[in-house]
Parts: C-alpha cells; structure tokens; sequence
C-alpha cells in the first residue's frame, strides 16, 4: 500500500508514494520535473524534416506555433463567389484578383510585328471593356490582347 499518499493512488502508481507526492518512490508516471520533461520532447519522425519543426523545442512551442497558424488561417484567403453571388460580391472578388478598377486599366502595346500599324481606339476600348465585364486581370488581359494580335501575323 502507498505510503504517505491519502486516497487511491494515480494511475500508474507501482508502489511507494504516490505521483506528485513529495520525497516519493517507487510511483511511475510525471514525476519529473517541467525542464526534465520538456528536454525530452520529440517530434515525430514524418515531421521532423519539415521547417517549422525545427523551431519546435518543446510543447510550448508546438502550441505557440498552433496559436500562429490559426491567426494566419483565413486571413487574407479568397473566397470564391457563387452562383447567386451579387455583383458587389463579384467586383470584390475581380479586384482581389487583379482586375482593374475600370475598363481604362487595362494597357494594350503593339506587338513589335504591329508597331508601325496605329491602334484601333474603338476596338480597344471594346475590348477593355468585355475583359473588365468578365472580371479578367490586368495583367491576364494584356497577355490575350497580345497573343491574339500575334494571331494576326
């Protein structure tokens, strides 16, 4: 029977007095202390070549890591709209993906083949304003216009 311990003993105990008890022997379990056990601290092998593992020295770690990843979660994520989506819904998501602000945001530069031939303004602005419409890219839409007036060559 334990000595010194009141109550039935934790979990675990094999004898003596019981975990957590002072001066005790004999009990198996967390009877180190907090620095004994947390120099023992293991990552998993699967995890062990990953970056953010080699930071991790200690529960506490792990934890503070947990508590970083959950506030950068979501943060700055892209949510795609849906069927029935509102077209402020749909401005907001075209923005967040780079669409300019207006028609006008878009620049078409002649491709070196067409440099001597003037633009037609009319069909520019035409353009510029379906790629809006559709919510393409700045960056996108340039690439189309300058790929389908390589067509022409």
């Amino acid at each position: 029977m334990a000595t010194g311990a009141t109550g039935p003993a934790p979990t675990g105990a094999t004898g003596g007095q019981a975990t957590g008890a002072t001066g005790g022997n004999g009990a198996t379990g967390a009877t180190g202390s907090n620095d004994e056990r947390l120099r023992t601290f293991k990552i998993p092998e699967k995890y062990a070549k990953e970056t953010w593992a080699k930071e991790v020295k200690s529960a506490e770690d792990l934890w503070s890591k947990m508590a970083g990843a959950q506030k950068v979660l979501g943060k700055d994520k892209v949510v795609l709209p849906g069927e029935n989506a509102s077209k402020e819904e749909l401005d907001a998501f075209y923005k967040r993906m780079g669409r300019p602000d207006n028609p006008e945001g878009y620049e078409f530069k002649s491709i070196d083949e067409l440099k001597e031939v003037e633009r037609n303004v009319e069909l520019d602005h035409g353009m510029k304003k379906i790629l809006h419409e559709e919510g393409v890219s700045k960056a996108k839409g340039e690439r189309i216009i300058a790929k389908s007036e390589a067509l022409l060559m």
